[in-house]
C-alpha cells in the first residue's frame, strides 16, 4: 500500500485551507488522513479522504508495510 507521507502540505477542497498532514491511519483497505492547520489563530485538526484535498507536489507517496527478507 501506498500513502501519502506525514509532513506533506495539503489544500482542502472545501474552503481552500492550507494544512500540513500529520497521520495516516488505515483501517483495513482505507487510509484516512489527519489534517492539521491553523484558523484565526487556533489549531485545529480533522481527518479527511484522500479526495477531499489537493497536493501541489508529485511523488510524494511512500510505500508503507514489512519488508520480507
Amino acid at each position: 500500500m501506498e500513502i501519502i507521507k506525514c509532513g506533506t502540505e495539503v489544500i482542502s477542497k472545501i474552503e481552500q485551507i492550507h494544512g500540513i498532514i500529520t497521520c495516516a491511519s488505515i483501517r483495513f483497505d482505507k487510509c484516512v488522513y489527519e489534517f492539521s492547520y491553523f484558523r484565526n489563530g487556533d489549531y485545529k485538526a480533522v481527518w479527511l479522504s484522500e479526495f477531499e484535498f489537493t497536493i501541489d507536489k508529485e511523488n510524494i507517496k511512500q510505500k508503507i508495510g514489512f519488508k520480507k527478507e
